[in-house]
């Protein structure tokens, strides 16, 4: 009975989570959470403030923008990974099925990488160095010592 339980609890856990890496592995976690928050935070930057400049402003690039601003600081923080990172590939997998990713500057390529690395970071985890890490990570159980004899 104990060890179902066990079992169970650990599927619980590693449902959202697989791992949080720590040293070289949790640093290359880290470093990909960072390149992929920085091109999305200025790529939604530059696409809101584009759509602003164009003589009619596209209520389509401007939630673009701020849907990639606004998945970007989670993105780099390492917070709720899984959910943030599937959630970047639909916002821009469905930016290049209507044309918003290719309109202003033409670069396919970088969504599609965006698009890689945001499922890659949800299928591998958000690493040791992440708001999940804190949250959801590595727990250490202290069981006090009981002074009294056992019973015989």
């Amino acid at each position: 009975m104990c060890s179902r339980g066990a079992v169970g609890y650990r599927g619980r856990v590693y449902r959202l989570f697989s791992d949080f890496p720590l040293a070289l592995p949790g640093l290359g976690l880290l470093l990909l959470r960072v390149v992929l928050a920085v091109f999305l935070l200025i790529d939604g930057a530059t696409r809101t403030a584009g759509a602003f400049d164009a003589s009619v402003p596209s209520a389509g690039r401007i939630a673009y923008g701020v849907a990639l601003i606004v998945l970007g600081i989670p993105v780099a923080l390492g917070f709720l990974s899984p959910i943030v990172h599937v959630m970047v590939a639909v916002v821009e997998s469905a930016s290049m099925a209507v044309g918003l990713a290719l309109l202003t500057d033409g670069h396919w390529q970088i969504t599609v990488l965006q698009i890689g690395i945001a499922l890659a970071l949800a299928m591998i985890g958000p690493g040791a160095y992440s708001i999940d890490s804190r949250l959801f990570g590595r727990r250490e159980i202290v069981i006090p010592h009981d002074s009294r004899p056992p019973a015989s």
